[in-house]
Formats: structure tokens, sequence, C-alpha cells
């Protein structure tokens, strides 16, 4: 939760009057638990999302999620099932030989909430063209941005990636 793209993104999304929640996997930093594969942390956004609507000031039909990396991964396999969340940004996802778990063409036959990737062109965990492929066969609405000259950890971009994230998921309200 302190990559500094996240914090960067938190911090822009609660400037544009979003309520914002941060959050560990199971066994990072301070959280308990252990790693559970990209499966068992599934559970960990619903706990995440279960948290949030309780939570004074959040507008129920604007709920989004945020993932970066893995987290990206494991929040893309929750969104759909969940009608409490209305659209995910999914930030350098990874695909090809790191991908977690089956994101297959059947997983994302019916994905229809509003989707943003966005990734580097020098990102070798989410391929660019891989990731144009996916993008390319989800149903809309959907938008995939690419930061030219970002590799994965998108060092020195994290403001842009915040500000675009957040024109993004703005502009659905």
């Amino acid at each position: 939760m302190d990559v500094p793209v996240i914090a960067a993104t938190a911090r822009e999304l609660a400037r544009r009057g979003m309520v914002v929640l941060r959050f560990n996997f199971r066994g990072v930093g301070r959280s308990e638990g252990s790693f559970g594969e990209g499966v068992a942390e599934v559970g960990d956004v619903a706990g995440a999302v279960d948290h949030l609507v309780t939570r004074d000031g959040v507008a129920e039909e604007r709920v989004y999620l945020m993932g970066y990396s893995f987290g990206a991964a494991v929040g893309l396999r929750h969104v759909e099932s969940d009608p409490r969340v209305s659209a995910i940004a999914a930030l350098c996802l990874p695909l090809g030989k790191v991908t977690i778990g089956v994101l297959d063409d059947e997983f994302w036959q019916g994905y229809a909430k509003p989707k943003l990737f966005l990734a580097g062109d020098r990102d070798h965990i989410c391929p660019l063209p891989e990731l144009r492929s996916l993008v390319d066969r989800l149903p809309e609405p959907k938008q995939l941005t690419v930061l030219n000259g970002a590799d994965h950890f998108l060092w020195g971009r994290e403001q842009e990636v915040a500000e675009r994230t957040g024109d993004y998921l703005g502009g659905l309200s």
C-alpha cells in the first residue's frame, strides 16, 4: 500500500473528493496471514470492499477498485462478482509468463464493467503487445492508456498515473 504510484493515486483521488482505502494483502507489512498464491487475496479485496461500503461518505454507486501489478490481477478477479464495485483501474497487470492465476478468454467474455488498463511501453511484466491483444478482445467500456518510456514500476510518473486514473474514474460519475 506504500508503493509510490499507489500512494500518489490515493492522494489524487482523495483530492478529487473520492473516499479512498489503501490496504496491504495478507502477509504484507503489518497484515496478518501468509501469501495465498493470488487466490486467498481475492478475499482480502472482498473484505476491503465490505469495510469501505460501511463508511460514511461512500457513495455505493461509485465504488471503484484500483490495483497495481499483483493487486490489479487479484482485483480483476473480484470486481465482476461484486455488484458493489462499478469499475476498475488495472495498472501494470502481470501477463505472459507471470500471469497470476487463469485469465483466459472465458474469464473475460462477460467482463462488462468499465475498465482502465494502464501500463508503460517498457514494462516487461505487462508486455504491451499482450496487453493490447487482451484489451482488444474485451467488451466495452474500456480504455487502454500507455505511458511512453515507463517501465513496470512507473518511477517518476506517479503523478501522471494518478491524474490519468482520476480522470478516468472521475469521468464515470
